[in-house]
C-alpha cells in the first residue's frame, strides 16, 4: 500500500487536495482492504482466531511474537474494526 501511495503521491497532493469530496489512495486502499479482505468472516475468524490463540500462549508462559500481535492489533485498529471483533 505505501509503495502504490508513493507512486501517486503526485496525485493525492494536487488533485485530491483541491477536491474535498475526493479520498486519498491511502484511505481507499484502507477501505478496499477492510471492505475485499477483512470483512471476509472467514478471514476475521482466522485473524481473531490467532491472535487469540498467540495471547492464550503467552499467558501460559510460551514465547511469541510481540511484534506480530502488535502490528496486528494496529492494523485491526486503523482498519477501525478491532472493536467490532474484540469488544462486541
Amino acid at each position: 500500500m505505501k509503495m502504490v501511495c508513493n507512486i501517486f503521491l503526485a496525485l493525492d497532493r494536487g488533485y485530491v487536495l483541491q477536491n474535498a469530496q475526493v479520498s486519498s489512495i491511502w484511505d481507499m486502499g484502507l477501505e478496499l482492504f477492510r471492505q475485499h479482505i477483512l470483512e471476509e468472516v472467514v478471514v476475521e475468524n482466522r485473524c481473531v482466531d490467532g491472535l487469540l490463540m498467540m495471547i492464550e500462549k503467552e499467558r501460559s508462559g510460551e514465547t511469541i511474537d510481540r511484534s506480530l500481535v502488535k502490528s496486528l492489533l494496529r492494523m485491526l485498529s486503523s482498519l477501525q474494526i478491532y472493536h467490532k471483533v474484540f469488544e462486541n
